[in-house]
């Protein structure tokens, strides 16, 4: 199969996407090249990454569950549906279980040809802007929350205990990022 962003068509596959409502953060649009990171942002708000390595070879997936690695991804999205709708049709996500929230309004999993690999919802009025969170597997959750405190992180919520039975925690590392943790309580 051909690079979709082979160097010599650099920019024809944004078209579709910029169409469905994608706009490029970058000032110019024909530098696409391999090898390079290019970053977008949804109309919904939420920014994500599109990126191609210097190799055609995929590099091998983790184990699930593999410690250091992202283990769920979460996005608080602007409308939560229409940026489902966005997803599914950009990257083939399928839905998977829809659990209510409450007024926290509806989490809705989604897949990538297998079990759930996140969820997302229409962001909480208090959350300032749209965004995604990874949840970065770890072997159990109350340890690693002593190593953020160690590390000059802070923790935000957690432990929590999510279907699975999976626990997680919520923080910000010492230059201000949020991120998050999954894995075992202990």
């Amino acid at each position: 199969m051909r690079n979709r962003l082979h160097p010599e068509r650099p920019l024809k596959f944004l078209q579709p996407l910029i169409n469905r409502g994608l706009r490029d953060l970058r000032t110019r649009l024909g530098s696409l090249r391999a090898a390079s990171p290019e970053l977008f942002r949804l109309v919904m708000g939420a920014a994500f990454m599109l990126f191609k390595g210097s190799s055609d070879e995929a590099p091998p997936n983790a184990a699930p569950g593999t410690p250091g690695h992202v283990g769920w991804h979460e996005l608080h999205a602007g409308d939560g549906p229409a940026a489902f709708g966005f997803y599914s049709g950009l990257f083939g996500w399928t839905a998977d279980r829809a659990m209510d929230m409450g007024e926290m309004g509806v989490y809705q999993l989604f897949a990538a040809g297998g079990p759930a690999i996140g969820g997302m919802m229409t962001k909480m009025p208090d959350v300032p802007a749209p965004n995604w969170l990874y949840y970065f597997n770890v072997d159990a959750v109350e340890p690693a929350m002593e190593r953020v405190k160690q590390g000059g992180g802070q923790v935000l919520n957690g432990p929590m205990e999510v279907p699975g039975p999976m626990w997680i925690a919520q923080c910000i590392d010492p230059q201000g990022a949020m991120f998050a943790m999954v894995g075992a309580k202990k």
